[in-house]
């Protein structure tokens, strides 16, 4: 008999759980992964772009600066404004990729399902902060609305209308995976982590 044929049940599921297979979700966990890796693609084009005008302004500052003698203001607040965006939807592509800075010392010890409900609660934690990040730069979105002024290349609220809305972002990836992740285990199955995810 082949190691195929030979495969049981119970190896086919856990290869599928560890494999990432979400063929055994239900169909709106399916759906909401699709929503979720749709935001993720858009998050891709967006970095992308922000990183080629970083790179496009940047030579432009260069040689402006270093050959024609030229050293527009508004050259500056766009690196400045490009790098804070790359940083804020690059830390939700993190998020959504899995790919952010964990301190496992203590889940290391843990069992597989101690370690599934360790990341349920600290996905909770994480999406409090997240969702408290995106109230305070909301406010302060607020507040620079009123100080604005019409000589600002870039005014300071579109550019903090960034904050919440990575923030937002990350919280709903989070919850995307915490979805998973208790759903996986209400059908009595231990989720397996990607190799890549464990910092």
């Amino acid at each position: 008999m082949s190691e195929a044929e030979s495969e049981t049940p119970e190896s086919a599921g856990a290869s599928s759980v560890g494999s990432g297979s979400k063929s055994n979700d239900p169909a709106w966990v399916q759906a909401l992964l699709k929503v979720d890796g749709y935001i993720g693609l858009g998050e891709q084009a967006l970095l992308v772009v922000f990183l080629v005008s970083l790179i496009a302004v940047g030579s432009y500052q260069a040689i402006g600066r270093n050959f024609l003698n030229l050293s527009p203001a508004w050259s500056f607040d766009a690196l400045r404004y490009l790098v804070f965006f790359i940083a804020i939807f690059g830390a939700a592509l993190s998020a959504h990729t899995k790919q952010v800075i964990r301190m496992d010392v203590l889940t290391r010890v843990l069992s597989p399902r101690g370690r599934a409900y360790a990341r349920l609660t600290t996905g909770v934690f994480t999406i409090a902060v997240s969702l408290f990040l995106a109230y305070a730069f909301w406010h302060f979105r607020s507040t620079a609305l009123a100080s604005e002024t019409k000589y600002e290349f870039i005014p300071i609220s579109t550019v903090a209308l960034a904050m919440p809305i990575g923030m937002v972002l990350i919280s709903f990836h989070i919850l995307v995976q915490m979805i998973v992740m208790a759903t996986t285990l209400a059908r009595g199955e231990v989720p397996v982590e990607e190799e890549q995810a464990v910092h």
